[in-house]
């Protein structure tokens, strides 16, 4: 019998570690906050200040993003290190997704590779801006609810009770919409 090293969590994990050294390596740098990704801090701190999005503060992206933020900013504090640690987390459920789609038509090792050779070109970045203070929040949120959604498309083909995987499906698809 066949001695199973390495499981499925146990590559989740390990992308997990991956994800927190890119976060080490990256953190407190990021793009002008003057210039562009500034805003993405900027704007969920003045609507904790009570300004309202799209009458007091002109935004041309979709608000989804910025009430996260600025819910995050409520729990805890507005503070750049809140925003870091929530693109953190967010990369790591990108990576952990896509390895999970990526495993219903590859073997491990083969999913673990493609998933790695998608950090070396999208978690390691050569100019100002990265997946922990990204120019869009929005974006990355959105990417990965899509990739959840995909994976509760996928898995609905495989599922006896399919529904629920279909709705879930639909939230992750709508949320990334927002």
């Amino acid at each position: 019998m066949e001695k199973r090293y390495f499981t499925d969590r146990t590559i989740i994990f390990i992308l997990w570690g991956v994800a927190f050294l890119l976060f080490v390596s990256t953190y407190g740098k990021m793009g002008s906050p003057f210039v562009d990704c500034g805003r993405e801090a900027y704007i969920p701190w003045q609507m904790l200040k009570g300004e309202v999005l799209y009458r007091d503060i002109f935004n041309i992206y979709a608000p989804g993003a910025y009430y996260l933020n600025a819910l995050l900013y409520k729990i805890f504090t507005p503070n750049l290190s809140v925003l870091y640690c929530s693109a953190f987390i967010n990369y790591g459920i990108i990576l952990s997704f896509l390895y999970l789609i990526f495993r219903f038509f590859l073997s491990k090792h083969r999913a673990l590779i493609l998933v790695l050779i998608s950090v070396a070109v999208t978690g390691i970045s050569g100019n100002v801006f990265n997946f922990f203070f990204p120019y869009s929040f929005g974006m990355i949120y959105g990417l990965s609810s899509i990739l959840i959604s995909i994976y509760f498309m996928i898995k609905s083909t495989e599922n006896t009770d399919r529904c629920s995987s279909y709705y879930l499906a639909a939230l992750f698809g709508g949320l990334a919409a927002c």
